[in-house]
């Protein structure tokens, strides 16, 4: 694929993510979320969070500058753990606001991408 054919791909992915998570919002009367920052539900997942960002960017260097590696398979390991986390973490504690569906449709909508993105490139 050329390069605008990746920007036309990217555009398209991100507008029909856009469209199904409205749909999922609507269907399961899920309460919009104040814009900003990420409010952790406690201490653990803070820093449960905090510590898969520094393994993430470690592991990451290494394989990109000692295994050298062309495909970075930390990146989707990584997504899978942090929304995955925050998902469980949701669903946990804070039930009420249905915010774990929302974690689970992004993170099978991002297994999906990645896959393609896999396939075609």
């Amino acid at each position: 694929m050329d390069l605008l054919g990746w920007i036309l791909f990217f555009i398209l992915a991100v507008l029909v993510m856009v469209v199904i998570t409205k749909f999922v919002t609507k269907k399961f009367n899920i309460p919009q979320q104040p814009a900003g920052k990420y409010e952790h539900v406690n201490v653990w997942q803070k820093q449960l969070e905090r510590m898969l960002y520094i393994v993430f960017l470690i592991v990451l260097m290494i394989e990109m500058f000692i295994v050298q590696n062309t495909r970075p398979f930390s990146i989707y390991v990584f997504i899978v753990l942090f929304v995955g986390s925050r998902m469980f973490f949701e669903y946990r504690y804070r039930q009420e606001n249905k915010q774990y569906i929302i974690y689970g449709v992004t993170l099978a909508y991002m297994l999906v991408f990645f896959a393609i993105i896999d396939f075609i490139g």
